[in-house]
C-alpha cells in the first residue's frame, strides 16, 4: 500500500499557514510529540473506547431531544448531526457540552463548517508553494487566513480561561492535560508550547468532527434510500437489544448485519475520497517510477472503494459484501476509510464509536424516510475536504 511506504508518510503542509505546528500538517519531532501526546490524553480519558461511551450517550440524548421536537416535520439531517459530533469534540478538547443554541458554539462550529468547505476543490491551490499566497487579497486565500486568525483567536481565550481555573491535581480535557505537561517540560527542548496547543485544537476538531458528521448524513441518506435495509438494521437491533434500551458498545459483535451496513456506507460514501495530501521525503523508485523527493502524493481513495477487481458489483449498495455465508462480519483490508500507515487518522477511534452508536442509537428510536412530494435523492457529492452528500431533508417518525 502506497501510503504506507515510510518515505511517504510526510504531508504537505498548507503553504498559506508556513507552519510546522501541530498534528496534521506537522512533520519530525512536532509531529511525533504530538501524536504521541493526544494518543495518550485519549487513552486517559477513555476516547474510543467502553469508559468514553457515556459522554457520546449523554449527547445522543440531546440529538434525540432535537429531532423529537421536529414532530415528524421535515429538516436537513446535517445540520443536527454536525452539532451531536461538534459537541462531542467540545467535551473532550474544553470539558464543556453546549447547548445547540450557544453562541460561543455555532461561532465555533461556523469556523470549521467554513474550513472544511473551501479546503478542498479549488482550495486545493492552499497545497501549491506560490510565494505570498496568504496575502493575496481576495477569493478563497483571503477566507481562509481569515477564518484561521479567528479560530486561533478562539482557542487562545479557551486556553487562558483554563489557565486560569486548572486545578493540575484534577485535569478536566486536552487542554488542561496540555497545560500541566508544558509545565513539566518546561526548559527543555519539547515541542509542546502554547503556539501548537492552538493547532493541536484546530487539528482536532477539524479531524474529529467533519467526516464523523458527514458519515452520519451518508447513513441517513442510504436508510432513506434503501428502507428495506433500514428495516432489517432494525429488525436486529430489536432481536440482539430489545426495545427497552439503546445499542452499547458491548453489543457490536453481535449486530454483524449493522455493522456490515456501516461499512458499506463508508465504501459508497468515500467520505475522503482522496485522502490529505502526502510528500515524499526521499527519492522513492515504484513500480518502475521515480517518484523525486518534496514531491506531493494523492492517493486516489475512491478508486479504491469502487474498483471492480476488489468489489463485485461496486456500484450496488450491497452490505452483504462484507458477510460471509452464515451472515458472520467479514473485514476487508481495502476499506481503508481512516487512510493507513503514519498518518492514520488519529480519531480514528473516537470516530468509529461515534458513528456506531449514533447510528443505531437514531435507527432504534426513529424511521428514516423521504418526505412527501420532496426532490428525488442525489448521490452526487459535494468536495470539501471530505465528500458531502447532496443537501436533503427527511422526516424522523417515532418508532413504536
Amino acid at each position: 500500500m502506497l501510503l504506507q511506504i515510510p518515505d511517504f508518510a510526510g504531508t504537505a503542509f498548507l503553504f498559506i499557514l508556513k507552519i510546522n505546528l501541530g498534528i496534521i500538517v506537522a512533520e519530525g519531532e512536532v509531529w511525533r510529540d504530538h501524536r504521541k501526546f493526544t494518543h495518550s490524553v485519549f487513552r486517559e480519558l477513555g476516547v474510543g473506547k467502553k469508559s468514553y461511551e457515556d459522554t457520546i450517550r449523554t449527547e445522543m440524548d440531546q440529538l434525540i431531544r432535537a429531532i423529537e421536537e421536529k414532530r415528524g416535520s421535515s429538516f436537513n439531517p446535517n445540520i443536527l448531526l454536525g452539532k451531536a459530533v461538534f459537541n462531542v469534540i467540545c467535551t473532550i478538547m474544553f470539558g464543556t457540552q453546549y447547548t445547540y443554541d450557544d453562541y460561543d458554539f455555532l461561532k465555533v462550529l461556523n469556523f470549521m463548517n467554513v474550513f472544511s468547505r473551501n479546503l478542498g476543490g479549488g482550495g486545493s491551490i492552499l497545497y501549491l508553494p506560490i510565494p505570498g499566497l496568504a496575502k493575496v487579497p481576495f477569493g478563497v486565500p483571503k477566507l481562509m487566513s481569515k477564518i484561521i486568525s479567528e479560530f486561533n483567536d478562539f482557542a487562545q481565550a479557551q486556553i487562558e480561561a483554563h489557565e486560569r481555573t486548572i486545578d493540575p491535581d484534577n485535569p478536566r480535557d486536552y487542554i488542561d492535560r496540555y497545560i500541566i505537561r508544558m509545565a513539566q517540560k518546561k526548559g527543555t527542548d519539547s515541542t509542546l508550547d502554547q503556539t501548537n496547543l492552538r493547532k493541536s485544537i484546530m487539528d482536532l476538531f477539524f479531524a474529529g468532527s467533519d467526516t464523523t458528521s458527514t458519515t452520519l448524513t451518508w447513513a441517513i441518506l442510504f436508510m432513506i434510500a434503501y428502507p428495506e435495509v433500514q428495516s432489517r438494521v432494525q429488525a436486529e437491533l430489536d432481536q440482539v437489544i430489545g426495545r427497552d434500551r439503546n445499542a452499547k458498545l458491548d453489543d457490536r459483535p453481535n449486530l454483524p448485519y449493522t455493522n456490515a451496513v456501516l461499512m458499506e456506507i463508508q465504501r459508497k460514501g468515500a467520505i475522503v475520497p482522496l485522502g490529505l495530501p502526502h510528500i515524499a521525503a526521499a527519492d522513492v523508485t515504484l513500480d518502475g517510477y521515480t517518484i523525486p523527493k518534496g514531491a506531493i502524493i494523492m492517493a486516489n481513495l475512491w478508486k479504491v472503494f469502487n474498483d471492480g477487481n476488489l468489489w463485485k458489483n461496486p456500484d450496488a449498495f450491497k452490505p452483504e459484501r462484507f458477510l460471509n455465508q452464515a451472515g458472520e462480519l467479514i473485514k476487508k483490508d481495502e476499506l481503508i476509510f481512516f487512510s493507513t500507515g503514519r498518518r492514520e487518522c488519529p480519531g480514528k477511534q473516537l470516530a468509529r464509536v461515534e458513528v456506531f452508536l449514533a447510528f443505531t442509537t437514531l435507527l432504534h428510536r426513529f424511521t428514516m424516510t423521504k418526505p412527501p412530494n420532496s426532490p428525488p435523492l442525489s448521490f452526487k457529492g459535494i468536495l470539501g475536504i471530505a465528500r458531502s452528500a447532496s443537501p436533503f431533508e427527511i422526516c424522523a417518525v417515532p418508532r413504536d
